[in-house]
């Protein structure tokens, strides 16, 4: 049986984990907690990137997971967004396992000019 590594979106107070509409320039937190799914198979590479409207996305941050991060690993950022309305920024957390696994979870703020 193929186990994946387990990331979920941070949901707790301060967070946004549910895709929604921003004006220009607001500052978002967003963040991922992960595990391993088994001991022979840790986490080994992090990386967090960022599309605007579906072009191609940036690397903004990568890591190798040492130590106890190969085990649990947790991941936030405080994203000022853009100040083109009518966007849709996407910013993707990507998790890749030891054995070559990857999971990507992504997150969608959608750019408005009003209130």
């Amino acid at each position: 049986m193929v186990h994946e590594p387990i990331m979920k979106i941070i949901s707790d107070t301060g967070y946004q984990y549910i895709s929604d509409s921003f004006l220009m320039n607001s500052t978002i937190k967003i963040g991922i907690s992960a595990s391993q799914f088994s001991a022979n198979d840790p986490l080994d590479k992090f990386s967090f990137s960022h599309g605007v409207n579906g072009n191609k996305d940036t690397v903004l941050f990568s890591k190798t997971l040492v130590g106890t991060e190969k085990t649990n690993y947790n991941f936030s950022v405080n994203k000022r967004l853009g100040n083109l309305s009518k966007s849709k920024e996407q910013f993707y957390f990507t998790l890749l396992s030891k054995k070559g696994r990857i999971l990507q979870l992504s997150y969608t703020a959608f750019i408005k000019y009003h209130k």
